[in-house]
């Protein structure tokens, strides 16, 4: 992998373990204060720890890939289906959990906000994983290739 790849996926990890760790922090200073902490308060700082913890293996995985001597292609493939495809089964289960901290049904308002967000995620991870054939796509990190 070219330095500035590494570099900008080292940057991107180091990016998603701070959002994680202020999130918690935020959660835990809420407690602290006072303030009851509801199943729904929990989902959502676990939904973001999950997410940001698959953000940071996304950016990760392809530099250890290389290490290990993985070709080129298979790196990016690799790493844009791992994380594809764990970020759509956290979305995919998110309405069952958050009826389950709820006690109610998703809102519909929230229903096509998180279609609308998660829907270009399989096309681009289906594309990306079976035709990286063009130049730019080589030179554009997995993860950004996975979420554009």
């Amino acid at each position: 992998m070219e330095p500035a790849a590494n570099d900008y996926l080292y940057t991107l990890a180091v990016v998603a373990v701070t959002f994680v760790g202020f999130s918690t922090i935020f959660a835990t200073f809420r407690q602290a204060l006072g303030g009851d902490v509801s199943k729904y308060d929990l989902l959502l700082t676990r939904s973001i720890l999950h997410l940001g913890l698959i953000v940071v293996l996304g950016a990760l995985l392809p530099p250890m890939l290389a290490l290990l001597g993985f070709k080129a292609n298979l790196i990016q493939r690799g790493a844009s289906a791992v994380a594809g495809i764990l970020a759509l089964v956290l979305n995919a289960t998110y309405p069952a959990r958050r009826r389950a901290a709820t006690g109610r049904p998703m809102p519909k308002k929230v229903w096509i906000e998180a279609t609308l967000i998660t829907s270009p995620l399989p096309c681009s991870l289906q594309m990306r994983s079976a035709h990286p054939s063009d130049q730019a796509s080589r030179r554009t990190p997995s993860v950004l290739r996975s979420f554009c």
